[in-house]
């Protein structure tokens, strides 16, 4: 089973912001350290260390997730960005990015990432509602993640276009 970066792990501290002491995110939902809502109540306190214990829990599942909706070969051959991009989405979007809670069936952002991983991007910037409200701070933190998604495409697109010229002699 693959792991995201050090840089994804970073990124998604950023993303989410440390706060030792429980409150409410967007939705409502009782949260606390970075992004964790498990169990969480209100008044809780915790150390910068069970934050970090969460958080590194919390990465593990949403690559558990991703390993449990998505074929092997595919999440083996995407590029680090690539994956790096998918674990921060699922880390904050949830299993519900793969298949409908309600009917079970397979989402658009499924559909797209097992048949054309091009799309990803944009099915990747229509999950920016909390609730019935756009949050801009999704809007923002779904761009940076099709970016990284994108840059990933790029790397791969280079580094074949860089394979395909050494085999053919030209440098």
């Amino acid at each position: 089973m693959r792991n995201p970066t050090f840089a994804a792990r970073e990124e998604i501290k950023r993303e989410e912001a440390l706060r030792l002491k429980a409150y409410r995110d967007f939705k409502g939902v009782p949260t606390i350290g970075w992004g964790h809502t498990r169990g969480v109540t209100m008044g809780m306190v915790i150390t910068e260390q069970q934050a970090i214990d969460l958080l590194d829990e919390d990465i593990a599942e949403a690559v558990r997730s991703i390993y449990r909706h998505l074929p092997v070969d595919l999440i083996d051959a995407l590029p680090v960005k690539c994956f790096d991009a998918l674990v921060s989405f699922i880390f904050n979007v949830g299993e519900q990015a793969f298949r409908d809670p309600k009917t079970g069936k397979r989402t658009q952002f499924h559909r797209a990432i097992t048949t054309d991983i091009t799309l990803v991007p944009a099915q990747m910037q229509r999950w920016v509602r909390s609730g019935n409200k756009v949050a801009p701070g999704l809007v923002a933190r779904r761009g940076r993640e099709a970016a990284m998604w994108g840059a990933g495409l790029l790397e791969r697109q280079q580094s074949d276009a860089h394979a395909l010229g050494t085999e053919s002699g030209i440098e």
